[in-house]
């Protein structure tokens, strides 16, 4: 059992099922429960990851000089999934396309010396590629490559 795990395709079909049960586990969460992580990355800037329902939203927020309170190193917060406090009310977008439950977008906004840029994007757009590359990695016959025989062509004289 050792040796099918040898080569390096099964290895990484190994790392993408892992991650796809990760964002599928996070994405069944995220009907009730709101989740975002603070990444601090500076003295005045900070990334948050929001998980809203069925939907990852990477929030990448500028501070002003004039706003005085640092970001918390690894801030977590949950909430009830039905709260709505919106940080940032005031978003429009710079690009958007929807179509039913799929939801992907490009927004951006100030408020209070503020200003964040937003990306998000459905978790199924996350779990279902790395489902089918994890099932081709793990599942494909790997091909053995006979090695090539080399065939010294005779110059007769």
């Amino acid at each position: 059992m050792g040796e099918f795990f040898k080569p390096w395709r099964r290895q990484i079909g190994v790392v993408a099922l892992m991650m796809a049960c990760l964002f599928a586990g996070v994405w069944v969460r995220s009907f009730s429960v709101k989740d975002s992580f603070n990444v601090p990355v500076g003295s005045r800037s900070s990334i948050k990851l929001v998980s809203d329902p069925g939907l990852l939203k990477v929030i990448k927020i500028n501070v002003g000089p004039e706003h005085e309170t640092p970001f918390p190193v690894g801030f977590w917060t949950t909430q009830r999934s039905g709260d709505s406090t919106l940080l940032f009310e005031s978003m429009h977008h710079e690009w958007h396309a929807s179509s039913g439950a799929a939801v992907f977008a490009i927004d951006q906004g100030a408020t209070n010396h503020v200003s964040f840029k937003s990306v998000q994007s459905p978790y199924w757009s996350l779990v279902i590629p790395l489902t089918l590359l994890s099932a081709y990695l793990l599942l494909a016959k790997i091909r053995v490559t006979k090695p090539k025989t080399i065939v010294e062509d005779r110059i007769t004289k």
